[in-house]
């Protein structure tokens, strides 16, 4: 059901993810304090403005800021969410692709083709990677292919394994392999 920028008229969508979820909820936490931080930051300085110029605050101050803190609870969800869902990594029927947006209107994307490939690895950075089962995706042919915070890295390369397995066996008959479905 997914189509992506590039994708062959006949290639065959064998696998997709985003990042794992917990890299979102990390991402708008981050966005979040940035945002919540300009707002107090605005705040203070408009008091001080109200305090000094000897204008009455009573309500405008309050109103001011409890927008700007609304605004930064949706601006940062917004935003994260939507770098969140534009970063993919999709393993097709020919190559893989990742796809991660540079910005709101760019993107930066990698490819290898899948007979190209030499070698796979995953690891998992730290204790939380292992435990909530997301980390790094090596990819190595024509160039390194890495993709972070991947859900089940260790079943990506199994699979990736599993697809070379079957590019090399088919190499040698002369017939297309026949890719299964990621499990």
């Amino acid at each position: 059901f997914c189509r992506f920028a590039g994708q062959g008229k006949d290639e065959v969508i064998l696998f997709r993810s985003h990042r794992h979820v917990l890299r979102l909820i990390g991402r708008i936490a981050e966005l979040f304090v940035v945002y919540v931080g300009a707002a107090i930051a605005v705040g203070l300085v408009g008091y001080l403005v109200m305090r000094i110029s000897g204008l009455t605050y009573a309500n405008s101050l309050g109103n001011a800021f409890f927008s700007l803190f609304i605004l930064a609870v949706i601006t940062s969800v917004m935003a994260a969410w939507s770098l969140w869902y534009r970063s993919i990594c999709l393993i097709t029927d020919s190559r893989i692709v990742k796809i991660v947006p540079k910005g709101f209107f760019n993107n930066y994307t990698r490819e290898l083709r899948l007979d190209g490939i030499k070698d796979t690895s995953f690891s998992y950075e730290n204790f939380f990677h292992g435990l909530f089962n997301y980390g790094k995706l090596q990819v190595i042919g024509g160039g390194q292919f890495t993709a972070q915070y991947i859900p089940n890295p260790r079943d990506i390369h199994h699979y990736i394994t599993k697809l070379m397995r079957l590019i090399e066996e088919a190499k040698g008959t002369g017939v297309k392999p026949v890719f299964p479905a990621f499990i």
